[in-house]
């Protein structure tokens, strides 16, 4: 059945199937009443579904949507997306929606946009839509293509989804196969490729449901992709998943499904490994192992599942033995026969390639003959008397003269299988194990990054607590605490009041049963337990020893944070009738302010405690009192829900109204703050808007952002130039207009804020966990800047004391290490010239630069003084290595050439051997006797250090730009220009890792001096830290730069200098976070190191 065929089939036999039973028949004949064949499969279909009791849907959405909608123009398809998307031509198009080609305007990247149809937009098909994104977004591997953004336009147009995936330049598995005449063993190849990637997709839980040559695209680097999980199902779903595939339901394309799948049983893992063993079968012998073109779909599953394919030895001679074995064991009836896994799959494939010993065996005499039997019973059966007798006699005649050989043999193989398959499924379990590790890990980075702190904290200290070392977990805090460096944590009790010290060193909590709890803002530990005091309401520090609390029975004491058995009642008895509700004590310490139920404010002297007035404030209690900075200025808020004046602001001189307005229309307000300069009230809402009233002229600006919480809490900050507001839980500008960072979502929300400093942040959420932030952006990072061009080259000095920069204007700069700051500066080559090179010689005190112009110049480090110039008679040198013991420099040069500069006597000597492109990459081995170069199209060169005759070469998948050797020397890493990540092994000359790790060239390169971290720099800006043992991402970096040219380590590790475009260099301090994570280690139980 061709495919048009099947989906007029499916499409009628959905729209029949809705139909009460007695009307479906006549409702067929009218439709395909031209289209006999048709009309038989589909009442087949109908039949069948009748008698399985169950519906069979094919189409998805077809019902709800209706078939007219499909006609629409393609513009309606397209989301409002901000102007984020330039749309450049359709891909694909189908009844649902359509692909587009798109280019995104940042990061600049053309795209594959798949857009719903207005209407088809059903519950069942947007399940499905962010399936696909949802199960692209779990697998990150060069193999599948990767989804960078999903979701629906907005609000306004929830029908409208959409789902933004790596636009796969390639065409599919088979033609590419047929247009570039592969041979078997590259074929054989790619499918193992292909093995590893679906390795990836099940160790994360994904069954892709609809492998086919088509869905595998391969780029023009040679390297598949699988695309289209628009139906794949979660591996651990349910029966009740939504996912799941019901009894009679045909989902996928039926020549490469497996029996369970057609038949609609449990489909598993091993469903893919049956469709990778078609795939298989067809690219190794030209057609399909059964043929399913004119078999009905009622039938399609017997046929799939009894018929026997024909050897694929006998259509491909070169399959014989491993090959037709591999590809029969993929394609097993039953699923418990096939391959455990893809990578198991992989693995055989790749000893058969090495000439080794396969893992899987030949099904067996035994088995055969019993399927056989099971397909001809009646023809069994009629013969099966005499064959008895035949078979009993012949195996009896020769039983007894083999049955101890054979039983030895049989049980020496035994045991070599069970051997061996027991240390293949301990690997793989290893395997497995690392990677849903890891994968637990990257959920809880991306979770970190979008600010979910306490969520990706609770899984990474998890991991970290089985880790060794500093591992991917112990990465993974540190990217998190290098965004919000949380200085400590404790468990404080659930507050209250909070209260913190005019000098910022101490905080007091009050819990709901009036105990009064101090904390040191320092490190967060408990000082004392200061008082319980029975019916408090609310609190506020009359001074650094002192507090003024606020009671229910409306009276006000003051307590002595030293002796908390101390108390002075503040004024005469209850001050307001009903119970106090808020207190707020001025900036300088002059005035304190009650508010209470009885609706009034009253002013007081905080020194005599003497009421200097009272006013009817509101028509309701008086919950939030704030002063502005100055103290001339009392803002009061009501928990009253009506169209009045929600908040007030009045003369403290006069008590006069200066100001009023409603600033919620929802809920209550929950929290006043005044701007830095006072001109505008901060007013925090349970609905979790905040408003900026101008307090002149009366304006009001609502802000509606991304709030977890009522913004419960602000709080300006000593310098008056920022607020710290919960809620979103982020810190604003002094007057409220912009975000300046983000404090990170906590599990609960945040009852109270302080400012211990002008850059610590101090919060208690409603759990009583209390943490201080450092707002200062960045740290341990130092941003060396004054440059006037590009910064092309970084080195430390061998001591590591000293950091060289080299940029494009002919500048070399020199900064201490520990301190950032500039020790001198010199004009090495003209101005506008660029130097790309640097080196140093004789301890240090020389260095060496390799210009723009082709020549290297000498420069005296205690003079700063450029003294020797020797020409290469070169072009531009883009890479270069000093080869003390030998008395000369290796460069490469921007045409392709090396050449040989002897430092004594200046004569110049080419490489014989010319490279394919420029040379961007040169470094030495450990002991200086192998020299690793790029300059090949896909190749990395090694060459005699002494000689410079050429060793060998390192194959590589990729175009290759950077190249550094590992500090043993047994490994080397690879930058490119495709953003790909390789290490290799130098001995054996072979890839061991590769991983799309950037979005396109990547410059920047280089080992950490222990060879545990490998560190990246790409055109986009970013730095990355790869585990080199394994090549898994660790750290992000983001150094706000257009393009990281070079990136280097200090010798002790700590210290990551980065040079940018952005005519800056920005050094890592890789330790900065140690303290903060051990702080933190101590809260979440886990170690720290």
């Amino acid at each position: 059945m061709d495919s048009s065929r099947f989906q007029r089939v499916m499409e009628v036999f959905e729209q029949a199937v809705a139909l009460p039973d007695a009307a479906r028949a006549a409702y067929v004949e009218q439709e395909l009443s031209d289209e006999p064949a048709t009309r038989d499969e589909v009442l087949g279909l109908l039949n069948h579904h009748e008698e399985e009791s169950s519906g069979m849907s094919t189409g998805i959405g077809l019902k709800e949507a209706g078939v007219a909608l499909i006609e629409q123009s393609k513009e309606a398809l397209l989301p409002p997306l901000r102007g984020e998307y330039r749309i450049l031509r359709t891909i694909g198009e189908g009844g649902m929606g359509v692909v587009f080609e798109a280019e995104q305007a940042f990061p600049r990247r053309r795209v594959a946009l798949k857009a719903l149809r207005p209407g088809f937009a059903t519950p069942s098909m947007l399940r499905r839509f962010r399936n696909e994104a949802e199960f692209l977004a779990r697998l990150q591997h060069p193999g599948i293509a990767q989804v960078f953004e999903a979701g629906v336009a907005d609000a306004e147009h929830p029908d409208q989804a959409y789902c933004v995936i790596e636009l796969v330049d390639g065409e599919p598995l088979g033609a590419y196969a047929l247009r570039h005449r592969l041979v078997g063993q590259d074929r054989w190849k790619l499918l193992a490729q292909v093995c590893d990637a679906m390795q990836h997709a099940h160790s994360r839980g994904v069954i892709h449901r609809d492998l086919k040559p088509a869905n595998i695209l391969i780029t023009r680097s040679g390297e598949p992709k699988i695309v289209d999980f628009g139906i794949a199902r979660a591996a651990e779903a349910s029966g009740h998943d939504t996912h799941a595939t019901r009894a009679g339901q045909v989902i996928g394309t039926p020549a490469y499904m497996s029996p369970e799948q057609l038949s609609s049983g449990e489909v598993s893992t091993r469903s893919d490994i049956y469709a990778i063993g078609v795939i298989a079968y067809e690219l190794l012998t030209g057609r399909l192992p059964i043929d399913t073109t004119e078999v009905p779909l009622a039938t399609l599953a017997n046929r799939v599942a009894t018929a026997e394919p024909e050897p694929a030895s006998r259509l491909n001679r070169s399959l014989r033995g491993d090959g037709e074995t591999i590809i029969a064991k993929a394609m097993a009836k039953e699923p418990g026969r096939r391959y455990a896994s893809a990578g198991e799959l992989a693995d055989d494939i790749r000893r058969m390639l090495n000439g080794e010993a396969i893992l899987a065996r030949r099904d067996s005499g035994m088995y055969i003959l019993s399927r056989q039997i099971r397909r001809h019973r009646a023809a069994a059966a009629v013969v099966g008397v005499g064959l008895v007798a035949l078979v009993w006699f012949a195996v009896y005649a020769t039983f007894k003269a083999r049955k101890e050989t054979r039983l030895a043999t049989e049980a020496q193989n035994a045991q070599h299988d069970a051997e061996r398959a027991k240390g293949a499924a301990d690997e793989a379990n290893v395997k497995l194990g690392a990677e849903l590790r890891q994968s637990r890990i990257e959920r809880a980075r991306l979770e970190g990054s979008l600010g979910n702190i306490t969520l990706a904290e609770d899984v990474l200290w998890s991991e970290r607590k089985g880790e060794e070392g500093r591992g991917p977990a112990y990465w993974g805090l540190w990217e998190l605490y290098f965004k919000y460096p949380y200085q400590w944590t404790v468990q404080g009790p659930v507050p209250l009041s909070v209260a913190a010290s005019v000098d910022g060193r101490r905080m007091y909590v009050a819990n709901r049963a009036g105990e009064i709890t101090g904390y040191a803002l320092s490190d967060g530990k408990e000082i004392r337990k200061v008082a319980t005091v029975q019916g408090l309401v609310c609190m506020v520090m009359l001074d650094d020893r002192r507090i003024v609390v606020g009671k229910a029975d409306g009276t006000l004491d003051v307590v002595d944070v030293e002796d908390g058995s101390k108390r002075e009642p503040f004024g005469q008895g209850a001050v307001h009738t009903g119970g106090v509700r808020s207190l707020a004590k001025s900036p300088d310490g002059r005035w304190v302010a009650s508010g209470g139920s009885d609706k009034k404010v009253q002013l007081w002297d905080a020194q005599s405690r003497k009421s200097v007035r009272a006013w009817d404030a509101h028509a309701d209690w008086v919950t939030v009192l704030a002063f502005s900075s100055d103290g001339t200025r009392l803002a009061s808020a009501s928990r009253q829900i009506e169209p009045q004046e929600v908040a007030r602001v009045w003369s403290v001189e006069s008590g006069n109204m200066i100001a009023a307005a409603r600033t919620t229309q929802f809920g209550m307000t929950l929290s006043l703050c005044f701007s830095g300069n006072g001109k505008q009230l901060l007013v925090g809402n349970s609905d979790r808007s905040l408003a900026i009233l101008d307090v002149a002229g009366g304006e009001i600006t609502m802000h509606h952002g991304a709030r977890n919480a009522g913004i419960a809490a602000m709080a300006l900050a000593p310098d008056r130039d920022a607020i710290a507001v919960s809620g979103a839980d982020d810190v604003v500008s002094g007057d409220g207009f912009l975000v300046s960072r983000g404090l990170g979502r906590q599990r609960y929300p945040t009852h109270g804020l302080n400012w211990r400093d002008e850059h610590t942040v101090v919060m208690v959420t409603t759990d009583g966990v209390v943490r201080a932030i450092d707002v200062r952006p960045e740290p341990g990072v130092q941003r060396l800047s004054g440059f006037k061009n590009w910064c092309f080259v970084c080195l430390y000095s061998k001591d590591g004391e000293t950091l060289y920069v080299a940029d494009g204007n002919g500048n070399l700069s020199m900064f201490a290490r520990e301190s950032g700051s500039l020790l001198g500066a010199l004009q090495v080559a003209p101005v506008q010239m660029r130097v790309r090179a640097i080196g140093e010689v004789n301890g240090g005190a020389t260095l060496l630069a390799g210009c723009r112009d082709g020549a290297v110049r000498t420069i005296d480090v205690k003079s700063r003084s450029v003294t020797n110039v020797q020409h290469t008679h070169g072009p531009e040198i883009y890479a270069m290595l000093v080869d003390e013991a030998r008395g000369r420099a290796l460069t490469g040069h921007q045409d392709a050439t090396m050449r040989v500069l002897d430092l004594r006597t200046g004569v110049v000597t080419p490489v014989n051997e010319k490279m394919q492109r420029r040379v961007e990459g040169m470094d030495f081995n450990p002991d200086q006797s192998v020299i690793a170069t790029t300059g090949m199209n896909r190749a990395v060169v090694l060459w005699d250090a002494e000689t410079l005759n050429k060793q060998a070469e390192i194959a590589t998948s990729v175009m290759p730009w950077g190249v550094k050797f590992s500090p043993d020397g047994t490994q080397v890493g690879i930058s490119s220009y495709e953003g790909v990540v390789e290490v290799a092994d130098v001995a054996s000359r072979k890839v061991l890792l590769s991983v799309k790790g950037h979005a396109r060239l990547i410059p920047a390169i280089a080992y950490s001096p222990d060879g545990k971290l490998i560190a990246t720099g790409d055109e986009h800006g970013l730095v990355k830290l790869w585990d080199s043992a394994t090549l898994r991402s660790l750290a992000t970096l983001e150094p706000s730069a257009s393009e990281v040219v070079t990136v280097t380590f200090d010798p002790s590790g700590r210290y990551l200098a980065a040079t940018t475009a952005m005519r800056s260099t920005v050094v890592y301090d890789l330790q900065a976070l140690d303290g903060c994570i051990a702080v933190n280690a101590k809260f979440h139980g886990a170690k720290a190191e």
